[in-house]
């Protein structure tokens, strides 16, 4: 008998998937699919800009929103059947949910594993300046993201993917053909065919929050400085600085050429405007900034004079380097 799929989670912000690409395509193939989701994911704006919900309601999916996940909860909508799939799921699955859905409970984990556990994924893959994308499948245990991988998909990123949202734009084909394998495995039920990972291989990096994390230090060398900056670009608020006091956000940063390398004290130094960016001096180099955002969104890059400084004051730093966040059902937690 063919399984049905009971999906948990939501879409990535601003984005068509992962959850709704793969209910739609489950559904196209026959297979019953329900969804379990909270009142944060359901409310997120899809690319189309209409919510999760909008979307789900439109398309006449069976889904239910709960503040917390509990077995007795899940138990009603699974049968011998079902598979369990987590997709940007944001509880902390309980041992007793794992232990009552074992095998038939895995997680969708859209980078590459063992090497990018955890969140964030490709905010910390662009601070490293890597270019190795990487989709998985992998059972659920009580430790995240260390269940053996069932299936997976490895490629490389374009140069010119520098910010999440190319990253995101540049996933969807990959995830598709992930996605077409998985159901094709579960029809023909080869799903339970593993490989455990390679726990010398592993690295873990936790969830960033750009209102805590994303001030910019302009310590750093120019190329470190577009790398932090793209890191927090769209779909995220975007990197931080201040002018005059007043806190404001960079947008789409380069490096420029010309072969400078400026003293730190020179660091933050607007030393050139054209119609269209702003030049900022960095260690090491020179950048530009296409948007300087205020608080309200609004561009303010024409008004800002020459030889003006953006600056972070150190506090803002250490608390960025020494707070840890967590997205849940309740909201942020530090």
């Amino acid at each position: 008998m063919a399984p049905n799929f009971l999906l948990i989670g939501g879409n990535r912000d601003s984005g068509q998937g992962p959850l709704m690409v793969f209910a739609s395509m489950a559904r196209n193939r026959g297979f019953d699919v329900s969804i379990i989701s909270e009142p944060w994911h359901l409310a997120l704006a899809c690319q189309d800009g209409r919510s999760l919900q909008t979307h789900l309601d439109a398309e006449n999916f069976d889904y239910h929103s709960f503040d917390e996940l509990t077995l007795d909860r899940i138990i009603p909508l699974v049968d011998k059947d079902t598979i369990c799939l987590l997709m940007n799921c944001m509880w902390i699955i309980k041992s007793e949910v794992i232990d009552a859905l074992q095998p038939r409970i895995l997680n969708y984990h859209a980078a590459r594993l063992p090497e990018e556990r955890g969140a964030a994924a490709y905010s910390w893959k662009i601070l490293s300046s890597s270019k190795q994308g990487g989709l998985t499948f992998h059972h659920v245990t009580p430790e995240v993201d260390v269940g053996a991988i069932v299936a997976a998909e490895a490629f490389t990123l374009p140069q010119d993917v520098n910010t999440c949202e190319d990253y995101y734009a540049h996933l969807h084909d990959h995830e598709v053909r992930l996605f077409q394998r998985f159901l094709d495995a579960a029809v023909a039920g080869t799903l339970g065919e593993s490989q455990v990972q390679d726990e010398s291989a592993a690295l873990y990096w936790p969830r960033l929050h750009t209102g805590t994390h994303g001030f910019l230090d302009w310590q750093w060398t120019a190329s470190e400085v577009v790398a932090f900056c793209n890191a927090f670009d769209r779909p995220h608020p975007g990197a931080i600085t201040f002018l005059d006091g007043v806190p404001v956000r960079l947008r789409d940063c380069r490096t420029e050429d010309g072969g400078y390398d400026f003293h730190p004290f020179q660091a933050g130094i607007v030393v050139r405007k054209t119609d269209d960016r702003v030049y900022i001096a960095a260690r090491a180099g020179l950048i530009s900034s296409g948007e300087v955002e205020d608080r309200d969104g609004g561009d303010i890059s024409n008004s800002i004079r020459l030889g003006k400084r953006f600056h972070t004051p150190r506090e803002h730093i250490e608390r960025a380097l020494t707070s840890h966040s967590r997205l849940s059902p309740q909201g942020l937690k530090f």
